[in-house]
């Protein structure tokens, strides 16, 4: 192959295709100057977004036994962690303010909307988390260090298996439309 041959715009037009293979179109535009978000096209209740275009996020890989992590998560947004053959979605589809059982009594106070997809089979949530479709749940934030009334988790186990999953949110930003989730991951 003769790569003399090629011209300079030749040469931008595969730069630019290998730099959104790699990194996704979110990087890419990023790096033409372009801003982007996590969120919707033109939600005039969350801000001005009608130029903007999605970030694209690489999945993050989960390494260790357990696995626990922090993670931040813009309304619209999503993670995705690649857990051995399993792909873990969980979105943040909106922030909330509503009346929340805590374990400290009832309360108003701010809840995440999120989605989470496990790549099969449900995901189940503690008593102050809200249902509201499958595998979509409002979530609180955590007021206490009781992690269990306020997570979101999936497991599976035979007889030689075991495999878990849990998510709660630490923090709810409203005035920046963001979350912080903390994730854990085990199998055995």
């Amino acid at each position: 192959m003769d790569f003399g041959s090629i011209d300079t715009d030749q040469w931008i037009v595969i730069g630019i295709s290998i730099l959104t293979l790699l990194f996704g179109g979110g990087v890419v535009w990023r790096l033409l100057g372009h801003r982007g978000v996590a969120k919707g096209e033109g939600d005039s209740n969350k801000g001005d977004t009608k130029d903007m275009l999605p970030i694209a996020i690489l999945p993050i890989i989960v390494k260790g036994n357990p696995y626990v992590a922090k993670v931040k998560i813009k309304v619209g947004g999503y993670r995705e962690f690649e857990w051995s053959d399993r792909l873990v979605k969980i979105s943040l589809v909106d922030i909330v303010k509503e009346n929340f059982k805590t374990i400290i009594g009832e309360m108003e106070t701010f809840g995440a909307e999120l989605g989470v997809e496990t790549g099969g089979g449900l995901v189940y949530g503690g008593k102050c988390t809200k249902e509201y479709g499958v595998n979509q749940y409002r979530v609180p934030a955590i007021v206490s260090h009781y992690e269990e009334p306020y997570s979101l988790y999936f497991f599976h186990s035979d007889k030689n298996y075991l495999r878990f999953f849990r998510v709660f949110v630490e923090h709810i930003n409203h005035h920046a439309n963001e979350v912080t989730l903390n994730v854990f991951f085990f199998k055995r």
